[in-house]
């Protein structure tokens, strides 16, 4: 146990004994046990310090040196100012710093570019104020421009290296927007050849605020020219149709308004919820189950007819049993279904019980006193009994047949390769012949018509309309978005989504949209975007680009360092952000609260012990902490194993993190993420083993993901958390699962 020197040459010091019982960051942690009253023990140790001894370190004497502090208001930390002709940068208190760069060219363009950039704010208020003329607006243009010439022409695009002197400035990504990046071609020699590279190149704005007014005031229209018009600004300015909104469009009483909606089909009322919705969300999703629900409405209020017919009208048409696929291994499947096909084809009366604990599923089959010809030899394969077989398939497994051998201290499994072979064909063979007895056996047949279409045939895709306006609003007319980037934005806002768009299409815009769009019709308070650490600069200017007078938080380079790191994760806390945004590696150091970690792992052991539980009960046995029937044996080991693994992934993200903050005192309540395939390798669990390239074992970035976006769906049931990516499945199935989970874990 390691303790401060001072503490070992002066016991006198320590207010009670050494110990290695604390608990604040897990146990076995450095604490001292008290042995008396603390009161007179600080008492006796004060009086044994020396007298009128003091220090003065050297960031004293430098500051005595240089006068009082100089201080600032209203200005944001980070940011530079001209103050008595030099180049300050302020922190966190308001504090007027020296900025690290230094030399008189430094300083000079340094200057210069705090001018472009209060020029940049000077004409973005005016041309978001709707008391500013078309002349003064000019006037601010022209003045940039000028501004930006004289520093072109002198020291070249203020997007290149030598001039990044400001560039965590927070509003350095709306001097950046001013250029584009361009990609060019140049000619060059590589061992006496000539060939060609791209390079890149950054120029004027072709719709930049240096060439066209590219802010407007945020206004929402205050009349319609129809109901129908009315609505459609309903569902694109409040995200989905706002009665009270619609009749000030109208200039019509709220009961009237809603009532002629519902006449004119503009909408139907649902009976669940009481709310207005849209025709493509009423008649969309589990339709099945509305249907039910309105027919229960429709008997005492006749007013729900109308939703009876129309939700009849989009039922999926009902599958027939030739058209479902089933298996032995499906968990919707009645366990009497199970059992009445051993009976009928094995003729065996075996027991089949079926266990379900959190995501884990286990199936067990009992062979009665009466065995069968048809168990033991026509239905068996490499040695194994078919009852056995149907077991393995049941809970997804192919057959292994084979023997244990003693290899010095340890045993090893010696698989018999041609008797396997044998088991896994008879258990294809029983799988057809279960298909075969259920399609003509017709109270199975039914069963498994009314089960499937009622859990799964049920629902119906959701087609999402393109918003008519423009451009959203609070947007800039710089970036002119697709049909499909304002439905993907729009999607995002209502329900946790996966944008798997290829490369291209614009995914960044989407979701900068997307998180706007959450501030704007509260739907979030704070979101957070996470990007890769190459184009976290690269995003910021596009997001300052499309929303030039967002309150936006961006942790850039100097950020993320050190004590810069844990004053930023204060700032996210502790402001009022429209989004905040960040680079992965950053976001995979805020550590998630301790005790919610251990609370979900504790959940997947409780879900494994009430499977052993009961596996021991249906077997007659009272479980004290050990199993004693085979399926109860195999839990117990796989609970072991996940014990074991969860602490060694606990402990490696404790390593990782920073003790400041944890994310869930940050008031973060969206989460945004592009290239989200970095956290595709999650855990899962799965009964179909040894199936090569699928690891059911996530990785630590994806565990401490889940951890995160589990905290935001606590908060908002199926919404906000979006993933954007090109590739949302690049190996297995399993991958897409994991992506699933994030934005929809019910």
């Amino acid at each position: 146990m390691l303790v401060n020197e001072y503490f070992v040459d002066h016991p006198e010091m320590v207010m009670g004994l050494h110990s290695a019982k604390g608990t604040m960051y897990g146990g076995g942690q450095y604490t001292v046990q008290s042995t008396g009253e603390l009161d007179k023990q600080l008492d006796k140790a004060i009086k044994t310090l020396p007298e009128n001894v003091a220090a003065t370190d050297e960031t004293d004497l430098e500051e005595e040196d240089k006068g009082e502090v100089r201080t600032i208001e209203g200005r944001k930390p980070d940011s530079y100012v001209l103050q008595d002709g030099k180049v300050w940068q302020v922190d966190a208190q308001g504090r007027l710093l020296e900025p690290e760069f230094k030399g008189t060219t430094a300083v000079n363009t340094a200057k210069k570019l705090i001018e472009l950039r209060d020029s940049v704010l000077d004409l973005l208020k005016q041309e978001l104020s709707e008391e500013s003329t078309d002349e003064q607006i000019s006037d601010g243009r022209a003045k940039l421009n000028r501004l930006y010439d004289e520093f072109v022409s002198r020291r070249g695009a203020i997007n290149d290296r030598k001039n990044d002197l400001i560039d965590d400035d927070p509003e350095w990504p709306l001097v950046a927007a001013l250029e584009d990046e361009i990609s060019k071609p140049v000619e060059i020699v590589v061992k006496g050849k000539k060939t060609t590279r791209f390079v890149s190149e950054y120029v004027k704005g072709t719709r930049s605020m240096l060439t066209m007014r590219v802010n407007f005031p945020r206004t929402e229209p205050a009349k319609a020219s129809s109901l129908s018009d009315a609505v459609t600004i309903s569902l694109n300015y409040r995200g989905g149709i706002d009665p009270q909104y619609i009749s000030k469009l109208t200039d019509s009483e709220v009961e009237a308004v809603t009532e002629k909606i519902i006449a004119e089909q503009l909408a139907f009322e649902n009976p669940a919820t009481g709310l207005l919705e849209a025709p493509d969300m009423y008649l969309s999703g589990f339709v099945k189950k509305k249907l039910l629900e309105a027919k229960a409405a429709a008997e005492s209020n006749p007013k729900f007819k109308r939703n009876v017919e129309a939700l009849e009208k989009v039922q999926p048409p009902f599958l027939p049993v030739e058209k479902i696929r089933f298996k032995l291994g499906s968990n919707w499947i009645a366990t009497d279904i199970v059992r009445a096909f051993m009976r009928d084809v094995l003729k065996i009366d075996a027991s089949v019980n079926f266990m379900r604990a959190g995501e884990d599923t286990q199936w067990a089959v009992g062979l009665p006193e009466e065995d069968s010809v048809e168990n033991q030899k026509r239905f068996s394969g490499g040695g194994i009994p078919g009852h056995m077989l149907i077991q393995d398939s049941l809970n997804l497994k192919l057959t292994d047949v084979g023997h244990w051998e003693d290899d010095g201290d340890s045993r090893r499994y010696i698989k018999d390769a041609k008797e396997t072979s044998a088991a896994r064909d008879m258990q294809e063979r029983i799988q057809e012949e279960f298909v075969k007895w259920v399609v003509k056996t017709p109270a199975a047949a039914e069963q498994i018509e009314r089960v499937y279409n009622d859990l799964f045939n049920g629902s119906v895709r959701r087609e999402y309309p393109t918003p008519t306006f423009e451009r959203f609003p609070g947007a800039s007319d710089a970036v002119k978005l697709r049909d499909w980037q304002k439905r993907g934005a729009m999607r995002a806002v209502q329900e946790g989504t996966l944008l798997a768009h290829t490369v291209g299409t614009g995914k960044t815009f989407t979701l900068i949209t997307a998180a706007m769009e959450m501030r704007r019709l509260k739907t979030a308070n704070k979101p957070m975007i996470v990007v890769q650490n190459s184009t976290l600069t690269q995003f910021a200017n596009s997001f300052r680009k499309l929303y030039p007078a967002a309150r936006l938080l961006v942790a850039n380079q100097k950020a993320t360092k050190g004590d810069k790191r844990k004053a930023f994760l204060a700032r996210i806390a502790t402001g009022d952000w429209d989004a905040v945004v960040i680079p992965i590696s950053f976001f995979e150091r805020i550590e998630n609260d301790p005790e919610r970690e251990s609370a979900y792992v504790q959940e997947l052991l409780d879900n494994l012990e009430a499977m052993i539980r009961e596996a021991e009960s249906k077997q007659g046995e009272n479980y004290t902490g050990k199993a004693k029937s085979p399926l109860g044996k195999q839990l117990e080991r796989s609970k072991k194993r996940l014990e074991a693994r969860m602490d060694r992934i606990l402990s490696r993200m404790k390593q990782k993190t920073d003790k400041v903050i944890n994310f869930e005192n940050m008031g973060v309540d969206a989460l945004l993420v592009d290239e989200a395939h970095n956290f595709k390798r999650g855990d899962f669990f799965t009964k179909m083993d040894r199936i090569k390239g699928l690891d059911t074992n996530g990785s630590d970035r994806s565990m401490d993901f889940f951890l995160k976006t589990r905290w935001i769906q606590l908060r908002s049931p199926e919404r906000n958390v979006v993933l954007a990516t090109g590739t949302p499945i690049s190996n297995t199935v399993a991958e897409l699962w994991t992506m699933l989970r994030y934005i929809r874990p019910e």
